[in-house]
């Protein structure tokens, strides 16, 4: 995770073109993807929660994309239309036209806490059942 301290002024720029809900998903521990797909909706992967939609991005993904190419020195165009990228500890791929019909963007955190099997049982994303099959750390 970051602090809002120590980042960047470009990077405090570029968060800036997100959502303020989905910058903090970015503080979340337990969101693993967030995806913008190309009818404007965004979907979120949560390591306890499942997996569930926001709500619908505003405005293009082009200025995001454009901001953090241009952040780690490199381009997306119509001849090289996929970003691969990091930015604050995550990872970033965001395809423009032609290889899509609109532009998206595929957000991966990395998961920087450990999720116990009883939180996975309380949170309904593991049955018991299943859980009993999972080998206790040491064994």
């Amino acid at each position: 995770m970051f602090s809002f301290d120590e980042i960047s002024q470009q990077e405090k720029k570029i968060l800036s073109l997100f959502d303020r809900k989905v910058v903090e998903l970015f503080q979340t521990d337990t969101i693993t993807d967030i995806n913008f797909n190309s009818n404007g909706s965004i979907f979120v992967a949560d390591a306890i929660k499942g997996k569930y939609r926001l709500h619908n991005h505003k405005g293009s993904l082009s200025p995001l994309i454009n901001f953090m190419a241009d952040y780690n020195d490199l381009v997306v165009n119509q001849k090289d239309p996929k970003l691969e990228t990091s930015f604050l500890g995550m990872r970033i791929t965001a395809i423009i036209p032609p290889m899509t019909d609109k532009s998206l963007i595929a957000i991966r955190k990395p998961n920087y806490r450990i999720i116990e099997i009883d939180e996975h049982i309380e949170s309904k994303s593991l049955s018991k059942n299943h859980a009993k099959y999972i080998p206790k750390s040491g064994s």
